[in-house]
């Protein structure tokens, strides 16, 4: 009885590491969205701009990340040696980096090694995930309240900033505008707002237990971001392959998509049209046509640069707006295409698009905290279909989680089929 009771203590020690290691990921990731990140940096002796949208700052939290990877598998790596054929998605990518890294023309050698980085911590928490398998939910749930409520209490606190500066009819109707001009100083961006107010909604829906807590907390959530129009795309497509499988869900769904057209079609989706993003789909176009592995990481500014006045010469033919033809990639898929070719780059959309499929066919199977990461992780791959940020430590943090816990469910439902027994029928 002894040895049960001490085996048992040693196993909840470890699910216990896991989980305040799969945490620490998870907080890492969310900063890299909030402008603490600027503070944490400037607190270690960084010199870094409050409103300055990249750099010192930024790395600190990539190479936070990493040291602490390090770390991690240094005192694991026993551990890991008989997961490694599950990763095989995220070898395959590291593999389409290089490839790209060879072929393309404009590949920046800092993105190549920052993106294989970026992927040796998805597996490693893909390993983490799939090893605590659905135990602990608790764990997980008490290691990131704290962060849930301070970051409500941030959001309410910037959503008065705003009003305090423009109307409330300004606010709903110039959210781009009035966001830009009044929060730019504190160092946040409206895209980083955006999956940060994602996953605030996320563990809204599937951890918060108090109903009218619940909806009160979702409400102020969606008045934060009413003006993003990316996060009615994320928001949409995540609910989307979480209602598909429910009648019961999926018809108010449908009525909500179809309100939603009504009421906001001018606003927000008229807009997606005519403004950077046109150039974007458009450049995109132009680079495939010219180079078949894309520009390479890191290259898009780079050959947007190069062939700018061909560009705007080619885009104005077409109803161009501005006068001018935008550096950012303004779309993840825009970003991966113009970056790794046709080939590669639906390689690449293919992996991603397998975890979309398993978190759709393997929601029976999820507990809360399962669904609060996966709807989290389809919100970000849809929200990037109009922002760019794939190449970035924040979302290769939550795929590689998204991809330990629906491995082992895979795994978990391939056990529950073959352990059926067939009944023979005797003549």
């Amino acid at each position: 009885m002894a040895t049960i009771l001490k085996v048992s203590l040693i196993q909840h020690r470890i699910l216990r590491r896991r989980w305040s290691i799969l945490n620490f990921f998870v907080i890492l990731g969310l900063l890299r969205l909030t402008n603490f990140n600027f503070y944490l940096s400037q607190l270690v002796g960084l010199e870094v701009e409050i409103n300055n949208t990249g750099g010192g700052a930024f790395n600190f939290i990539n190479y936070l990340g990493f040291g602490a990877f390090l770390t991690v598998l240094i005192s694991k790596v026993h551990t890991f040696k008989a997961l490694w054929k599950s990763a095989w998605p995220m070898l395959l990518l590291i593999s389409i980096y290089l490839i790209n890294a060879i072929l393309a023309p404009y590949v920046n050698p800092m993105w190549v090694l920052y993106q294989v980085i970026f992927i040796l911590i998805a597996i490693g928490m893909h390993f983490f995930a799939f090893k605590s398998g659905d135990s602990f939910e608790i764990k997980f749930i008490r290691g990131t309240r704290p962060f849930f409520w301070v970051g409500i209490l941030f959001i309410i606190l910037m959503t008065f900033i705003i009003l305090s500066q423009v109307s409330l009819g300004n606010y709903f109707t110039e959210f781009n505008d009035s966001f830009v001009q009044s929060l730019d100083d504190y160092g946040i961006m409206k895209q980083r707002y955006g999956y940060f107010l994602g996953f605030l909604l996320s563990y809204s829906i599937f951890i918060l237990r108090s109903g009218i807590v619940k909806w009160l907390v979702i409400g102020i959530i969606l008045f934060a971001g009413v003006g993003i129009r990316s996060l009615l795309i994320g928001v949409l497509g995540a609910g989307m392959i979480f209602s598909l499988r429910s009648l019961r869900t999926f018809v108010p769904f449908l009525a909500s998509i179809a309100l939603g057209f009504y009421f906001l079609f001018g606003d927000y989706f008229s807009l997606l049209i005519y403004d950077t993003r046109f150039y974007s789909f458009l450049n995109a176009a132009d680079i495939i046509q010219k180079f078949p592995f894309g520009v390479g990481l890191g290259g898009y500014p780079i050959y947007t640069e190069i062939f700018s006045r061909q560009l705007f010469g080619s885009f104005y033919n077409v109803e161009a707006i501005l006068d001018y033809v935008p550096a950012a990639p303004e779309s993840d898929l825009v970003h991966l295409f113009g970056s790794l070719g046709l080939l590669l780059g639906t390689l690449h959309v293919w992996v991603i698009g397998r975890l979309i499929w398993y978190s759709y066919s393997l929601q029976e199977r999820m507990n809360s905290w399962h669904k609060c990461i996966i709807f989290y992780f389809c919100y970000m791959t849809f929200f990037g279909i109009s922002e760019d940020s794939i190449f970035s430590i924040n979302y290769w943090i939550f795929f590689g989680i998204s991809s330990g816990i629906l491995t082992y469910l895979l795994f978990e439902k391939q056990k529950d089929l073959q352990n059926i027994s067939i009944p023979s029928y005797e003549c």
